[in-house]
């Protein structure tokens, strides 16, 4: 007994130097997988050294340890260490070595061709390896059986349901100036296994307001976090060593294991055609990677027309800038390791507007004189898309994510990715097709030049080509419409003020050009665009 008394006073000891070793103060995370750990506390200095409990995937070049001055710190060693560990029994006879010593009962049951049950009270004396229990009887007869065959066990008093395993470690030794003690404790590191993934939700309000919230969702992988200040970092540093574990722990600085959580934050996919105009912005992939995106910009932003952009009335839009960051604090947060949770960042008012846009392109054939389907494009309807204009009057960007928007009434109408929009810029998000706003295209030949160019022994017709498209609003308000047309050949005209725009691509006949309209259509009003070009035809 007493060895076992012993052993359980050595446990309880080691439980409080853990409990005395510097926990987690604050967390900055990036969305990427990384964060910068910052523990504080206090250690026991025994003999010149104490323990720092780190984990074993720092990245290189980032550990950062102080103490006391009084202290003083000589070095840090890393080595590998094998400390007992408490578990949980798993299994009956794991439950009975536990509790040797103890006053138990024990019932046995067979089920076979002679079925019985037996019941011995008494004292567990002895469990071998191969599971063979000596129990001392109330009379004071031995009774040895293996653990297997015991069907159920009641411990008197004093229970012990856990047992001790031996556990190997890479663990920090401290080394200080002074042998004894205790000092103040801080250390920081980047490490990986930690994310946040931002959502927003944007409730309409008016027809050119709306009510954004912004919500982080942490994916935390890591470690148990105890009323630990959280910070959530909005930007893209260069972290060139970010997938080498510090040689501390990894002699070659070699990649080490890192945690999959399933995102790539570093990258978005945009492969749609995009400009700081109205029309061209949107994403036509209408993809989020893996539900979250990186902070890049999208080049759909533009700055903000302060004389157009109304003040409105900010609720919430805590945070702050550094350098090329800027940081959403949260304080006095418990996540234990391997969960998540979310929580509201921000909610404050921004401007939306309603926006609807087309576009029609011709195909690279028509680039090169090869208009063979270009028929199909002389008369057909135009897919229309409505989107939403969102200027960014706020404080604090826009984190590139997954927005989910709603009417007044809470019904959703849309979801779809925002980019990156800075504080005084202004995006777009589409919501879907238009279902009450109509746009046709018809285009045909007005005249033609026979023999006009020849190269290489081919001849090119060139063709003068004449547009229409008819937009027609069937709604019971105004819309903003913004119409692209880009086409093969060289633009002579353009009604309502459309612009034009070329571009010579090399090799190929006709040049890339572009139209581009921003108009009011009024409720239940019909417009018409018209526009002429020429181009080289090889029928």
């Amino acid at each position: 007994m007493r060895n076992v008394l012993t052993l359980m006073v050595i446990l309880f000891c080691s439980v409080i130097i853990l409990l005395a070793q510097p926990t987690v103060r604050k967390v900055s995370v990036f969305k990427n997988g990384s964060a910068l750990v910052v523990r504080e506390g206090t250690a026991d200095i025994k003999d010149g050294t104490f323990i720092l409990p780190v984990p074993e995937n720092i990245v290189y070049g980032t550990l950062s340890v102080t103490v006391g001055k009084d202290a003083g710190l000589r070095g840090i060693i890393a080595r590998t260490d094998t400390i007992k560990k408490s578990v949980p029994c798993d299994g009956i006879s794991e439950y009975l070595r536990a509790n040797v010593g103890n006053y138990a009962t024990l019932k046995f049951q067979y089920g076979g061709e002679k079925p019985f049950e037996k019941t011995f009270s008494g004292t567990i004396e002895y469990i071998s390896n191969d599971n063979m229990v000596r129990l001392k009887t109330d009379a004071g007869s031995s009774v040895i059986f293996n653990a297997g065959a015991v069907d159920n066990v009641e411990i008197r008093s004093n229970t012990v349901s856990t047992r001790t395993t031996d556990s190997i470690v890479k663990r920090l030794h401290v080394l200080t100036n002074r042998q004894s003690g205790s000092t103040d404790v801080q250390a920081s590191y980047m490490t990986r296994g930690i994310t946040w993934v931002p959502t927003y939700s944007l409730k309409m309000q008016n027809d050119t307001s709306a009510q954004l919230e912004l919500r982080a969702t942490i994916e935390n992988n890591i470690e148990d976090l105890t009323n630990s200040d959280v910070e959530l970092i909005i930007g893209a540093p260069e972290m060139s060593f970010l997938y080498k574990i510090d040689p501390l722990f990894s002699s070659n600085s070699s990649t080490s294991g890192v945690v999959n959580s399933g995102i790539d934050n570093n990258f978005f996919s945009n492969n749609g055609t995009t400009s700081n105009s109205f029309g061209t912005f949107a994403n036509t992939s209408n993809t989020i990677s893996n539900t979250a995106v990186s902070n890049y910009v999208n080049s759909s932003t533009s700055t903000l027309n302060n004389s157009n952009n109304p003040e409105l009335n900010l609720d919430s839009d805590a945070g702050e800038k550094s350098g090329d960051i800027y940081i959403y604090s949260l304080n006095d947060i418990t996540l234990k390791k391997l969960s998540s949770g979310m929580f509201t960042i921000s909610s404050r008012s921004i401007k939306a507007i309603d926006r609807y846009e087309a576009s029609l392109k011709s195909t690279a054939g028509d680039l090169r004189g090869s208009l063979t389907n270009r028929l199909e494009a002389w008369s057909k309807n135009m897919d229309v898309f409505h989107s939403l204009e969102l200027w960014n009057n706020g404080s604090s960007p826009l984190t590139a994510g997954a927005m989910t928007v709603s009417d007044k009434d809470g019904r959703i109408i849309g979801q779809n990715t925002v980019y990156y929009t800075p504080a005084g810029a202004k995006t777009y998000l589409r919501l879907s097709k238009a279902i009450d706003i109509t746009i046709n295209s018809s285009e045909e030949e007005a005249s033609r030049e026979e023999n006009a160019k020849k190269i290489k022994k081919v001849v090119y017709t060139k063709s003068r080509m004449r547009g229409i498209l008819t937009i027609t609003n069937y709604q019971t308000k105004s819309a903003a419409v913004s119409v692209n047309r880009e086409l093969a050949g060289n633009v002579l005209s353009a009604s309502d003020n459309g612009k034009k725009s070329k571009t010579i691509v090399p090799n190929d006949l006709n040049a890339a050009s572009k139209i581009e309209w921003q108009i009011t259509v009024g409720a239940g009003e019909t417009k018409t665009l018209e526009y002429e070009y020429d181009v080289f035809t090889t029928f």
